[in-house]
């Protein structure tokens, strides 16, 4: 393989590429590597990086001299390219001695390199069903729900992806807290659900592309996002997902709310923001305006409008001040922001609606050792 590429494009590629690489080293070599695929004509070359569960791709321009694979240190390129002069890179293997040489103006290195043949193939077919999406709306869209998704390896550590036709809907729950956001766009019906550290590791990568617009889909069990920048640098990201989905709607709240109750968000981001070692807090109604919130056995006052059954209420305080943390600090028509709490009953979710941000909903399960949330 010979190649000859521009320094910018392949520095921006590698980085975006060695994403993927998580802080222990993968214990098969071969997966800490980039892959170089230079067999898709004179014009370009892709670089691949996977862990077998997600995997980032990258197309870039290229002349090609002579074609060929080769894989390369993922840690080491990503290190060493953003420290070079701003010129084109030059690659070459000797197939026989198995080294991979890189030259950039007076920059010689030789790295030695596994065999391409080892590495696994990643790079998918293009999914027959797929949507165009706003980039920021879905990273935010990503943010807003994989974090409520446990920690702990099992059946709560995963984000739901379901699409009606209509809407895509995406959410994750820890077995107390459900994230769920709403995203308007015309598409086949599916569901498929994915591992919350993928999906936090998509979110990430996502942050660093300079688009507007992606495109999503699904295909073999693998939901695929494509996007290309201004600089001709097309991306494709893959995570591996499976069918096996929650009935969420069982456990989505019925009937009317017995209370509704609404705060300013800031008020109450900064009331909740004293939880420490306590995971429980009680919400009481006063006599004339506003309620008490007791964290920790300490009250404080905060204001609020209670609409409905005036009656103490337990929450899971934690799982709140995370939920409310994620709520970005907006404005709605030049007033704070009002987040909304309704109350449907102890053995019920209590649903948490902010103003401003119509297609975002979290539920949290105000009674955790009676809840049928997550059995």
């Amino acid at each position: 393989m010979k190649i000859r590429v521009s320094h910018d494009k392949l520095n921006t590629a590698v980085l975006q590429v060695a994403r993927v690489f998580g802080k222990p080293r993968h214990y098969y070599p071969v997966l800490n590597h980039i892959y170089i695929d230079a067999t898709h004509g004179p014009n370009e070359i892709r670089l691949t990086a996977t862990d077998l569960k997600f995997g980032i791709m990258a197309r870039i321009p290229a002349y090609v001299t002579e074609e060929g694979t080769a894989t390369v240190p993922g840690r080491t390129y990503a290190d060493l390219l953003p420290l070079l002069d701003p010129l084109y890179v030059e690659l070459r293997t000797n197939e026989e001695r198995g080294f991979v040489f890189m030259e950039c103006g007076n920059t010689r290195t030789t790295t030695y390199h596994s065999d391409p043949d080892e590495y696994p193939s990643v790079w998918s077919r293009d999914p027959e069903n797929s949507w165009q999406l706003d980039l920021r709306g879905l990273i935010v869209a990503l943010d807003r729900t994989a974090y409520a998704a446990g920690n702990k390896r099992g059946r709560n550590n995963y984000v739901y992806f379901t699409h009606t036709g209509n809407e895509l809907i995406i959410r994750s729950s820890d077995g107390v807290l459900l994230a769920e956001e709403i995203m308007p766009c015309k598409a086949e019906p599916f569901s498929l659900r994915v591992d919350s550290a993928h999906i936090k590791k998509l979110t990430a990568a996502l942050r660093q592309v300079n688009a507007k617009t992606v495109t999503m889909g699904h295909v073999d069990r693998r939901l695929i996002v494509d996007t290309r920048d201004p600089d001709s640098i097309e991306l494709r990201f893959i995570v591996q997902g499976d069918p096996d989905m929650r009935d969420f709607d069982s456990l989505l709240p019925t009937g009317e709310a017995l209370a509704t109750i609404s705060f300013n968000l800031q008020e109450l981001k900064t009331r909740l923001s004293r939880v420490k070692k306590e995971d429980r807090a009680t919400l009481a109604p006063l006599e004339l305006r506003g309620a008490t919130l007791t964290i920790d056995g300490i009250e404080q006052e905060i204001s609020c409008r209670w609409d409905g059954v005036k009656t103490p209420i337990e929450l899971p305080a934690r799982q709140l001040y995370r939920a409310v943390q994620k709520v970005d600090r907006r404005t709605a028509k030049g007033r704070p922001d009002q987040i909304v709490v309704r109350f449907y009953g102890i053995y019920q979710l209590m649903s948490v609606n902010v103003e401003g941000l119509e297609h975002h909903t979290f539920y949290v399960a105000p009674n955790i050792a009676d809840s049928k949330v997550g059995r």
